[in-house]
């Protein structure tokens, strides 16, 4: 989980919006995942699928369960059907919940200190969350602390394209009416400095959960 920014850190964030990743940024979900707990292979064993024929399937959808608003069930009777196994309602409703183990409760149950802090944050600025996820990840969404405080929900899912994809990004400024150089994207890794070099036009912020620096967007790493 990131640490919150301290007070000074806050206000240098407040000049424009805001952009934050979604898992391991704001939310984590390491710490609720039970012990040896593997979401692939409890699906494959919930279905009865050979190992490694199920993983090879459910990496190969990989760019579909991440840009379409199709349920992962769903996806999972498609190789039900081609591998010729049974798949009834009762086993949708199964593997449905196992998408949700970690995820649900991590969603519904943020740390109190992130959402302490997105809160001050968007009484003085717009705050956006931009997450590359599939459509059964973010599900409890709106059971999260955190939605009330957030202007803009953007998911791969539904814009279609994934991050560093400028793409993405445009979405989400297109939609908090601003431009590039006024928003502030904060990850837990380095797509957020890639694409502050591809979007900024001037003074390219980026952000990390634990500081905060700005760059001129040539300077930053790709």
């Amino acid at each position: 989980m990131c640490v919150p920014a301290t007070e000074s850190r806050e206000s240098e964030l407040v000049n424009g919006a805001v952009v934050f990743d979604l898992f391991h940024t704001l939310v984590d979900t390491e710490h609720l995942r039970p012990p040896g707990f593997r979401t692939i292979d409890a699906v494959g064993a919930a279905i009865g699928a050979d190992a490694g024929a199920f993983a090879a399937f459910w990496a190969s959808a990989y760019h579909e369960r991440e840009t379409s608003m199709r349920e992962l069930a769903d996806l999972v009777a498609d190789y039900c059907k081609q591998a010729g196994l049974e798949f009834t309602a009762s086993a949708w409703r199964e593997v449905d919940a196992l998408f949700g183990v970690c995820r649900d409760d991590a969603l519904r149950r943020p740390d109190p200190a992130i959402v302490k802090l997105v809160a001050a944050l968007a009484t003085q600025t717009s705050v956006a969350v931009l997450s590359n996820c599939d459509v059964r990840e973010v599900r409890e969404w709106r059971a999260s602390p955190l939605a009330e405080h957030i202007a803009v929900f953007g998911r791969s899912c539904e814009i279609g394209v994934m991050k560093p994809d400028v793409r993405s990004y445009r979405w989400v400024l297109q939609r908090l009416g601003i431009e590039a150089p006024d928003a502030t994207f904060v990850g837990n890794g380095i797509t957020g400095l890639r694409i502050s070099r591809r979007v900024a036009s001037g003074g390219g912020v980026t952000a990390g959960c634990r500081g905060i620096s700005r760059r001129g967007s040539e300077q930053v790493g790709s």
